[in-house]
């Protein structure tokens, strides 16, 4: 099938006919013509015939779509000495050939590694980002906890001296969690100092590119234009995400601690359901959101368990539909047995006016607050429920919003069916812009095969919109040439299927 491949030529620098000689190694395993293969990298025939006799020297964009070829062929990557091997070939043959273009292309060269050194810091960021929110979140609820101690009174000495402990139990926790939380801030300001180094690299390079390509304009042959600007805009976009994520820990600085709970005599925690829905009504024209917030918490928080079903029931008769989800909001930061009491006591099919079921939404809050113990005694409870669609709520709200550490700590202690479920949500729920992030966590935390296996179920799920995910991964160069590898390979199975 090779016998198109003409013989390499004799008029033709040492360096050129080493770089031809090695293409044709790499090429000859792949058992296709040059036609064929011309075919599928949407060149000329003849132009790949030069590229392999060594009159002609071939762009990178066409050496590294031969390796990655050899690479899907053997179902390995190639090794990184194979790439650097053929990378010196190609530039000492593009140098002898054409020092305009050599000259282009080692810029070209440095800023793709400026460009990856970036992205790498910029994932390392969003990590560490994510890591300091589960802090926060985790302080936020334990200062909840030390309020709601500090509030409670026990008619009994013994009662007394075990709400202490747990309340210096707490203190030892947030004590602990601030000095983690500093550290996180250090280890953040140093990879925001990375990322804009490589920034500030990448805008130098870009200028000195420019010039580069005036002065290559005389030559035989020019760049690959569009593949710089592909590179440039990418830098631009880089930096776009970084900007953005400077902005989200500026919200995170700002967030207020939850306040302390009212008092539990107030006046309107002790009326009956009829009567409390009667003064919600009339405190709607009469109160600000801010504070028919403040109620809806009390009440969520407070209102006696075994009436807070009814009260749901009595907005929704009067067809009120704003209050009610506002008290779930709250209710669902109550113990997973009072959440999972609530639930069955409304009913899975209660509906609200507006269509929105409020169960549901209530499972959904207190999957994105609970902590892992939390879900893992929720999920338990509804082991025996006649239908799943609890639990696939609960994992649905896991593999849209827990970060890589939740996902972690949940993994090893959820049953195959379980970690099924989290992949299938992450897969079909989970925004691509924060996959990345997550199977770089899941990696660093040794989740490798989690990792894999969440591969699988992207590529399948997504099989004809998984493009731009696979440019974000060429994008990191080596950081991302295992998984880009593995989504690659998970695409062609599923296209073959």
């Amino acid at each position: 099938m090779n016998s198109e491949l003409q013989p390499v030529s004799n008029e033709i620098s040492p360096e050129a006919r080493a770089l031809a000689q090695h293409l044709r190694d790499l090429f000859r395993p792949l058992r296709v013509s040059v036609r064929l293969y011309a075919t599928r990298c949407h060149c000329d025939p003849g132009t790949v015939s030069r590229y392999l006799n060594g009159t002609r020297i071939p762009p990178w964009p066409f050496v590294h779509g031969l390796l990655a070829e050899v690479g899907v062929m053997r179902q390995v990557p190639l090794l990184g000495a194979v790439v650097d091997h053929t990378r010196e070939l190609h530039r000492a043959a593009l140098r002898v050939s054409n020092m305009g273009r050599y000259e282009v292309q080692n810029l070209q060269d440095q800023l793709e590694e400026a460009d990856r050194s970036h992205r790498r810091a910029e994932i390392r960021e969003q990590v560490l980002l994510e890591a300091l929110q589960s802090r926060q979140q985790r302080i936020a609820e334990l200062e909840v906890t030390m309020r709601e101690l500090e509030g409670a009174e026990a008619d009994q000495q013994s009662e007394i001296l075990r709400l202490e402990s747990r309340n210096e139990s707490a203190q030892d926790q947030i004590t602990r969690l601030r000095q983690e939380i500093v550290s996180l801030q250090e280890e953040l300001g140093r990879a925001r100092e990375i990322a804009q180094s490589t920034q500030e690299r990448c805008n130098a390079l870009e200028s000195q590119l420019e010039s580069a390509e005036i002065a290559a304009e005389s030559g035989n042959e020019s760049r690959n234009a569009e593949a710089l600007e592909i590179a440039l805009q990418e830098a631009v976009e880089s930096n776009s995400r970084a900007e953005s994520l400077q902005r989200k820990l500026d919200r995170l600085t700002r967030e207020n601690v939850p306040s302390a709970r009212p008092g539990q005599d107030a006046a309107e925690l002790k009326l009956s359901p009829a009567e409390l829905t009667t003064t919600l009504l009339n405190f709607l024209t009469r109160k600000t959101e801010e504070e028919m917030r403040a109620m809806g918490r009390a009440i969520g928080l407070h209102y006696p368990l075994t009436a807070v079903a009814d009260l749901l029931r009595e907005l929704n008769k009067r067809h009120e539909s704003s209050i009610g989800p506002q008290v779930c909001i709250y209710f669902a930061d109550r113990s997973p047995q009072e959440v999972f009491d609530l639930i069955m006591d409304l009913g899975w099919d209660f509906k609200t006016m507006n269509g929105r079921y409020l169960p549901d939404s209530t499972l959904t809050w207190f999957t994105w607050g609970a902590d892992s113990q939390r879900i893992l005694e929720m999920i338990h409870l509804f082991a025996e429920f006649p239908s799943d669609e609890p639990i696939r709520t609960i994992f649905k709200s896991i593999a849209v919003r827990k970060n890589h550490t939740e996902i972690t700590e949940l993994v090893g202690s959820l049953s195959a069916e379980h970690r099924q479920l989290i992949i299938d949500g992450i897969a079909t729920e989970r925004p691509e812009s924060k996959i990345p992030g997550l199977l770089f966590g899941l990696r660093e935390a040794d989740q490798i095969q989690f990792a894999d296996l969440l591969i699988e179920g992207i590529a399948k799920s997504r099989i004809d919109s998984i493009d731009p995910l696979l440019e974000i991964f060429k994008s990191l160069g080596a950081a991302g040439e295992r998984d880009l590898f593995l989504f690659e390979q998970a695409r062609r199975a599923h296209s073959k299927g």
